[in-house]
């Protein structure tokens, strides 16, 4: 049933997943659609047409989720401060 037979379906999730935020943040969808379509409902119909770049989906959710992690490593940080900053007022 895969289109494209060189993504997994978790890397064709992931890219399918990236297009509906691309369309949740306002870009147009490339299919005719319905106003009642849910957004992964358009991703998907793109990607059955042929429309979708799958190789850049993936490279966009890869970027955005190493972006999330080092913001998230980053806040640890912040974190670890704050809890020696507060056992320092305890002594």
């Amino acid at each position: 049933m895969l289109k494209d037979r060189k993504y997994t379906k978790y890397e064709l999730v992931s890219a399918l997943t990236q297009r509906a935020k691309q369309l949740f943040a306002g870009d147009d969808p490339r299919v005719e659609t319905k106003h009642s379509e849910k957004l992964s409902y358009i991703a998907l119909k793109e990607y059955m047409q042929g429309l979708l770049d799958i190789e850049s989906l993936l490279n966009e959710a890869k970027m955005i989720y190493t972006d999330q992690a080092v913001a998230f490593e980053d806040d640890e940080d912040d974190d670890n401060y704050a809890f020696d900053a507060n056992e320092e007022d305890k002594q």
